[in-house]
């Protein structure tokens, strides 16, 4: 293939899903999200149950979706979820987290998402080196009490090019 003038080797790159079929932990919920095994399950049709977290007039963490992948993998991770505030008011943010050992995170990037309608959004992916994976979801600007926020999850892939 010639691209600027140059002659560059273009191969057929094999990718793998390395979440697929993992079931993520949860934490923080007031109501945890239900039928997880559809976060990682290839459909982006299939989808959680809501979870849900009532805050009382403050900032603060709604809930986590934590995948351990056995291993360390250099991995592109993508996300289709619907995140919307059910009463109140404030904002819901997504951070990317990464994990070498499932106690210390570290954040791949946070993520803004429009809590005013019922509907499914991609986030921005990030790029990450980890084992584990966390979806974290907190609020921001929460003033009204109670503010109750709701999340589902479609999909969430960990994708590594080989």
């Amino acid at each position: 293939m010639l691209m600027g003038g140059v002659l560059r080797h273009v191969t057929k790159r094999q990718r793998i899903n390395r979440l697929y079929g993992l079931v993520p932990t949860v934490g923080s919920w007031d109501v945890d999200p239900t039928n997880l095994a559809n976060t990682t399950d290839g459909d982006w049709n299939t989808e959680t149950g809501e979870g849900v977290k009532s805050l009382a007039g403050a900032d603060g963490l709604i809930g986590t979706l934590t995948w351990d992948m056995g291993a360390p993998y250099p991995v592109w991770v993508t996300v289709h979820q619907n995140t919307h505030r059910h009463w109140g008011d404030g904002w819901v943010f997504t951070e990317i987290r990464s994990s070498p050992d499932g106690v210390t995170y570290y954040s791949a990037g946070v993520r803004h998402q429009d809590v005013f309608a019922d509907v499914y959004k991609p986030i921005h992916p990030a790029f990450l080196y980890s084992r584990y994976v966390r979806l974290l979801y907190y609020s921001d600007l929460v003033t009204v009490n109670p503010s109750i926020f709701h999340v589902k999850v479609a999909e969430v892939q960990a994708l590594q090019f080989l």
